[in-house]
Parts: structure tokens; sequence; C-alpha cells
């Protein structure tokens, strides 16, 4: 497995942070397959800190595909 990410963050308030974002990655040898084939996705979110940790909401496209229908991912905790 790979993967990388790099973040620009700015923060509105104390509470509340923006984040642009570009991943990159694969994960190989799944199905006897051992070629790289990394894929990425760009997009932006938003960052809550709350009292029991960050929450935060993101929208996300594909970068290297012909379908740049985007979705939206819903995560707490943060990689950092």
């Amino acid at each position: 497995m790979f993967v990388t990410n790099l973040e620009l963050r700015y923060d509105f308030t104390d509470k509340f942070t923006g984040v642009a974002f570009y991943d990159y990655g694969d994960a190989w040898g799944l199905r006897g397959t051992t070629e790289f084939d990394g894929k990425g996705g760009a997009g932006i979110g938003v960052l809550f800190n709350s009292p029991i940790g960050a929450i935060r909401l993101d929208y996300g496209v594909p970068m290297n595909d012909d379908n740049r229908d985007g979705r939206t991912y819903f995560s707490m905790g943060s990689m950092f």
C-alpha cells in the first residue's frame, strides 16, 4: 500500500477550519496483481474541532478517471 496526502488548511475560527486536499495512492497485491496503478483525488472540506475530537465533512472528486462524479465523506479524527 502507498498513500500520500497534501492539505492546505485555513482557520476560520478556533472551532472551524477549511481544508483543500489532494490524495494519491494504491493498494496492490489484491487478487494476485503486483502492478502499481495509482489513483488521485482532490477536494475541499470543513473541519469542526469539537470537545470529543475533530469532525470532518469533505467533498472529493477523482482526478484520473473519466467519471468525475464527486462524493461526500464524513470522518472523525485526523490523519495528522
